[in-house]
């Protein structure tokens, strides 16, 4: 007689919802610093929400959807080795066609070093303080021409 593995989608649901949260914060965040730290957050959430479900076939397509998710944000946060092993892991599994084509094309990209489309927010300039808006705290360096 074949016994189904019961899963406790607690710890999985909420690691995901954590981490959609994070990645929301993130995408809305001004200060590249602050938002860079957000998606990793996310990114770490995610690898965790996946990895409950690693040996759990049965709850495809549950399981390669947060692989993929994880796979995205580690490219995305430049983590390609980790993004590479973690579409693997996505593809290892039973995946929905859909899904196994975005994991394929995520490890295409990982494999052939492709740069990713960065986010917005690794390249985003931070925001000025205050004092440099009105022109304040900057001291002009001997070999820095003059504005005048």
């Amino acid at each position: 007689m074949a016994y189904e593995t019961v899963i406790d989608w607690t710890r999985p649901e909420r690691l995901h919802r954590d981490a959609m949260i994070l990645a929301e914060q993130a995408l809305a965040e001004v200060d590249a610093r602050i938002a860079e730290r957000l998606f990793r957050a996310a990114f770490d959430n995610e690898r965790q929400a996946a990895e409950v479900l690693a040996g759990a076939i049965e709850a495809e397509p549950t399981r390669s959807v947060l692989y993929r998710s994880a796979a995205s944000l580690a490219a995305d946060c430049g983590e390609y080795s980790e993004a590479e092993r973690l579409a693997r892991e996505g593809l290892a599994g039973k995946p929905p066609a859909e899904i196994e084509d975005e994991l394929r094309e995520l490890l295409s990209q990982v494999k052939e070093y492709e740069p990713i489309r960065p986010r917005s927010w690794f390249v985003a300039e931070p925001s000025p303080s205050k004092a440099e808006e009105k022109g304040e705290g900057h001291e002009q360096k001997e070999d820095e021409p003059s504005e005048e």
